[in-house]
């Protein structure tokens, strides 16, 4: 089934369905948007019960808009706690100073989230937050989705990303971050999403979002050759 003139809420069995049989078989999956609002499908295609899976969110944004409007690129991580997501085994890194409203930090506050913004990964390291990220859910959970939003990159290295703000992070840490999630064991799928080409310049944002799609693969193979 064509997805892409789907409401989120139509395509969800689709892309839920497509990734649970490559999962099956595969030894990662990836999915390529599109907006964020694949994360909730890729997510319930683990092949697990939600409450055995983690989810990291590498965004500028919190996605915990309210549902009452539907289904939407602004809500998956809401959706998915709706669904039975422990909020404990959620792990946000990468948010943005006066990109996102206080109600939603609450939310995620309520719901054990643990939230990682620009200041933290400027401070500690985004190598040093992924590995710890990876560690703490891989003890917990049986499979692990991670989410790329393309907009948590500084917004001078992602103009095809309308989401994209000053401040965020380098494509060389999100590169390397893409390697350490492919060499985990325990993570089974990632998306790479909220890229609009008609916005490129010089191809910046497309190039990084590649070079994230291929460490990605490069730490799956490093994962299997160990």
């Amino acid at each position: 089934m064509a997805v892409v003139e789907s409401t989120p809420a139509d395509a969800f069995e689709s892309i839920r369905d497509a990734v649970a049989g490559h999962v099956a078989e595969s030894a990662a999956v990836v999915l390529l948007g599109g907006d964020n609002s694949i994360t909730r499908a890729g997510c319930h295609g683990l092949g697990a019960p939600l409450d055995r899976c983690g989810l990291i969110t590498l965004d500028a944004h919190f996605d915990l808009r309210t549902l009452d409007g539907g289904l939407n690129n602004g809500n998956p991580v809401r959706a998915l706690l709706a669904d039975g997501l422990p909020g404990d085994q959620i792990v946000q890194i990468g948010l943005q100073s006066f990109a996102n409203s206080p109600a939603y930090a609450e939310v995620a506050r309520q719901a054990g989230i643990e939230v990682l913004t620009m200041d933290d990964v400027t401070e500690y390291g985004l190598v040093k937050v992924m590995q710890n990220a990876l560690a703490s859910l891989g003890t917990r959970v049986e499979r692990i989705y991670v989410n790329f939003d393309i907009d948590v990159l500084d917004r001078a290295f992602a103009p095809a990303c309308p989401g994209s703000r000053p401040g965020g992070m380098t494509p060389f840490g999100l590169r390397r971050a893409a390697h350490l999630c492919g060499a985990h064991h325990r993570v089974h799928a990632i998306d790479i999403v909220e890229i609009d080409p008609t916005l490129d310049v010089a191809d910046i944002t497309v190039l990084a979002a590649a070079a994230c799609l291929l460490e990605f693969a490069s730490g799956v193979l490093e994962r299997h050759k160990l």
